[in-house]
């Protein structure tokens, strides 16, 4: 994956890329010794960070212009703020965002994910596209219904 970031930073000079690290001590340093490598002007893109405080993820993702994520929480969030999805994995739990067409799985081969994500920076169609206009997760009502359930019950 982190090949990948590596790729797409040096073949689309305007990406940023703002990556919270997992706290495993093992994984950031595999990550950090694979940007080492870049060139300097992709190393100054590249931005690695602590794991993030929700209010500032959430921010972040209404920021960014896609998700490349194996987390299926943060694939439910980026996709309610009509942002696409890539996941980082071969299968996920959230398949109905992949079948309404806001993610699709490319997996960890660095060639698939550069393919997915150039794609997105190039072709606004093809952005626009997985650009949902409702959440297959629901419409972001329930706590509402279920307060007005228990009102009703008392």
């Amino acid at each position: 994956i982190a090949s990948a970031v590596g790729v797409l930073l040096q073949r689309h000079p305007e990406l940023v890329v703002v990556w919270p690290m997992h706290p495993n001590p093992s994984v950031r340093e595999d990550i950090q010794a694979v940007a080492q490598t870049w060139p300097a002007d992709c190393r100054e893109r590249l931005c690695l960070t602590e794991p993030l405080a929700y209010p500032s993820l959430i921010s972040l993702l209404a920021h960014s212009d896609f998700t490349l994520t194996d987390s299926g929480g943060i694939q439910e969030e980026a996709s309610a703020l009509r942002r696409p999805v890539l996941i980082t994995r071969d299968s996920t739990e959230r398949q109905e965002l992949v079948d309404a067409g806001g993610a699709r799985l490319v997996g960890t081969d660095p060639d698939h994910i550069v393919e997915h994500a150039s794609r997105l920076l190039r072709d606004p169609g093809t952005y626009q596209a997985m650009q949902l206009r409702q959440s297959p997760f629901g419409d972001g009502q329930s706590s509402q219904r279920i307060a007005d359930i228990l009102t009703r019950m008392h």
